[in-house]
């Protein structure tokens, strides 16, 4: 404030020297030129004197800030270029990973088929031995139960067959001899 009442003390003269008219009738008042000129060059001392170090300072902080944005946005700048390489090489990439994806894939699904058909050969060889040793067990039995039967049929034929032979004089000399057999084995 002390600075703007300086300055219209400084420059009030001059208008009002102007304002009065003297020396103006016949020409530029060649006085009143040189005295606004002299106030005007005053009044930038001035000015500059009195803000001369603050504006000095305010305009190199300015541009110090000024700087480091310019170079954290050419940092961030080249980060993007970057960046941009990266995914221009990934898209380059990408028909190349995809065909790699889908042999692995193939791959994968040859590999599964073959695992799974092993699987099942594995499976029906089981169940073919199983079958084959429930067969022959199977076989066995039978054989075994017809062996049975035919001792049954065989034993049930024989003693018809020595009933229908033997007759009572048969039995009794039996009989006999088996008795004779028992008394000398005793």
């Amino acid at each position: 404030m002390r600075i703007f009442s300086l300055l219209v003390s400084l420059l009030a003269p001059a208008t009002v020297f102007a304002a009065e008219g003297h020396g103006a009738e016949h020409g530029p008042a060649w006085g009143v030129l040189i005295a606004a000129i002299f106030n005007a060059v005053v009044l930038v001392a001035i000015l500059v004197r009195a803000t001369g170090r603050p504006v000095r300072n305010f305009l190199i902080q300015r541009s110090r800030a000024v700087a480091r944005a310019i170079e954290e946005a050419n940092q961030r700048l080249r980060e993007a270029e970057r960046e941009v390489e990266q995914w221009k090489e990934r898209l380059s990439n990408v028909a190349a990973e995809a065909a790699e994806i889908v042999r692995a894939a193939g791959e994968l699904a040859e590999f599964e088929r073959q695992r799974r058909l092993e699987r099942a050969q594995a499976t029906a060889n089981r169940i073919r031995q199983d079958a084959d040793t429930l067969a022959e067990q199977e076989v066995e039995q039978a054989r075994e139960t017809l062996r049975e039967e035919v001792a049954e049929l065989a034993a049930s034929g024989a003693s018809a067959l020595v009933r229908e032979l033997l007759r009572a004089e048969d039995d009794r000399r039996l009989i006999a001899e088996y008795a004779d057999r028992i008394g000398e084995a005793a």
